[in-house]
């Protein structure tokens, strides 16, 4: 059985966490419209929708409500591990990502994206937001770019995981902390989904122990959980997402860069 592997770092919250009900949903957007980082009905954003239609001929696409939770986890974890407004961030994966927009939104300078689609480069505020469209696993970014990376709903899809946690290694400075997102039911026995492709993209959906697979490669990489990761964390009582008849729910990781490797 693989071991989870943690940071020894004091009075820091559980960092392996599971998302427990759609009401936990609603709090996170809340929470982002109370802070004005919301991009869901915002008027600022009227301009960039008005350029990307005229652009592409056709609407944007709106940021999914549903992931209300995973933006809002993923900028307090930053806030609280990376709060200086000036840090390098990067979204791994961030075609109509909300998380880029709201990092820029709560202050943060320098902000980057990349993405397969070229799309990403007219996202919102693209000409303060640094997008770039490549492969996340060959990004070309600089070694020890960044202070924080985000990667959400994106190692379900079929991305090459060893490859994407060596390049997230590689970009983030010794300490710097990455943010990691995705489908997950601690029940298992989701083989139906494995023919789907939605957007194009394979999908899966982790259970325990492809989960602890997933976190021995990202230790193996030199990306150790933050003291708090503990299999306990993994529980969760019920299954609020319902999409392409799966239940499930969403599971949150967050790493650091450094730490120690699987034994």
């Amino acid at each position: 059985m693989v071991r989870l592997h943690v940071v020894r770092r004091a009075h820091l919250a559980p960092l392996i966490r599971t998302l427990q009900s759609t009401s936990e949903i609603e709090a996170s957007r809340r929470s982002l419209q109370r802070r004005g980082l919301s991009s869901l009905g915002s008027a600022q954003l009227l301009p960039w929708q008005l350029l990307y239609a005229a652009r592409f001929i056709a609407r944007p696409l709106q940021v999914d409500a549903i992931k209300s939770w995973d933006v809002d986890s993923a900028i307090r974890l930053i806030e609280r591990h990376v709060p200086d407004r000036d840090a390098s961030i990067l979204d791994m994966g961030c075609f109509n990502s909300e998380v880029v927009y709201a990092l820029h939104a709560a202050g943060y300078r320098n902000v980057h994206g990349i993405d397969l689609n070229p799309r990403c480069e007219w996202m919102p505020y693209w000409h303060r937001i640094q997008y770039r469209t490549g492969d996340l696993t060959r990004s070309g970014y600089a070694t020890g770019a960044f202070q924080a990376i985000t990667c959400l709903s994106v190692v379900e899809h079929g991305v090459d995981v060893a490859a994407l946690a060596a390049e997230a290694r590689r970009l983030l400075t010794p300490g710097g902390i990455l943010v990691v997102t995705t489908d997950f039911d601690v029940r298992g026995g989701h083989s139906g989904h494995a023919g789907l492709t939605p957007f194009g993209l394979h999908w899966r959906i982790f259970d325990p122990t492809s989960i602890r697979k997933l976190i021995s490669v990202f230790a193996a990489a030199g990306l150790g959980l933050l003291e708090g990761g503990r299999e306990a964390d993994l529980v969760h009582d019920s299954c609020p997402i319902q999409w392409n008849g799966e239940r499930y729910t969403f599971l949150l990781l967050v790493f650091r860069a450094g730490a120690a490797r699987v034994s």
